[in-house]
């Protein structure tokens, strides 16, 4: 069963993804090609697909194969035409706002904050937006794991 993404052809936003039968992928000698997936997927529901991997996360391969276009995307992520990869949308801090601060590593289908998080052993660090905006030297903040559910 292979995977396919359905991209907005202007904005390159994911709409869905489908998976789509081996039959309605491959040749009469049983070999997998993406352009009769997508030609399937267009004369049943139009728009513009890309095929994508279940099984690739952050650029590698669960199961030990070869990773295909860097991840295996959601409704809301994005597909670059230019590197023909799938990257998630532009995360958000821990207040549900933004992180226009951070920057997308293309090359591995990743968004970075504009400094690493601090590592203080036993400690758990979230993103704060405001806090970036008021200091750009700033932005971690640090938090406490709730034990008891209380």
């Amino acid at each position: 069963m292979a995977h396919f993404a359905e991209i907005n052809s202007s904005t390159g936003e994911v709409i869905r993804v489908l998976h789509v039968d081996d039959a309605d992928t491959s040749t009469d000698g049983g070999l997998e090609q993406e352009s009769i997936g997508i030609a399937h997927l267009e004369k049943y529901h139009g728009g513009t697909w890309k095929q994508c991997s279940y099984n690739t996360i952050n650029g590698s391969h669960v199961k030990g194969g070869t990773a295909f276009r860097l991840n295996y995307p959601g409704k809301g992520w994005f597909y670059s035409t230019v590197k023909d990869v799938f990257y998630p949308p532009r995360p958000v801090d821990i207040n549900g706002k933004t992180c226009n601060s951070w920057t997308i590593d293309i090359e591995k289908g990743e968004w970075n904050p504009p400094h690493t998080a601090p590592t203080t052993s036993g400690k758990g660090y979230t993103w704060n937006e405001a806090i970036w905006e008021g200091n750009d030297s700033e932005g971690w903040v640090e938090f406490t794991k709730n034990a008891g559910g209380s």
